[in-house]
C-alpha cells in the first residue's frame, strides 16, 4: 500500500513514490501466473545448486 511504501521509501515525494509506482507495479508483480513462478522455481534451483541460497532454507512456497 501507499502508506507502507511511504514508511519505508527512501524519498518521501508523493510524485517520486508514483514514479516508483508506475515503473515496478506491473501484471507481473501483481500476478506472477505459471509462467513467472516457474521462473522463480528455476532461479531458486539454480542458486540452491550453486550453494548462493544456504541449504536448512525450506523450498519455495507461493502464497495463493
Amino acid at each position: 500500500t501507499i502508506p507502507t511504501m511511504s514508511a519505508h521509501a527512501q524519498e518521501f515525494s508523493p510524485e517520486v513514490l508514483m514514479q516508483h509506482v508506475d515503473l515496478y507495479v506491473n501484471p507481473w508483480t501483481q500476478d506472477l501466473g505459471p509462467q513467472g513462478r516457474a521462473a522463480i522455481e528455476y532461479l531458486d534451483r539454480r542458486a540452491r545448486a550453486a550453494d548462493l541460497i544456504p541449504k536448512n532454507l525450506p523450498q519455495l512456497e507461493f502464497a495463493t
